[in-house]
């Protein structure tokens, strides 16, 4: 996924909990808490700070 518009298409198809990768390793852009929690996503993977 790319953009936010294919995160809020996923969390609208399915009716189960969808991980969003937020990391370095992640293909996407990364996205705040903020704009995945305003697409429907209720959990990310993110990369603790050193």
């Amino acid at each position: 996924m790319k953009d936010l518009s294919e995160f809020e298409a996923i969390c609208r198809a399915v009716d189960v909990p969808v991980l969003a990768n937020m990391t370095e390793f992640g293909r996407s852009a990364l996205f705040t808490r903020q704009q995945l929690a305003d697409a429907g996503w209720r959990s990310s993977s993110t990369r603790s700070p050193r």
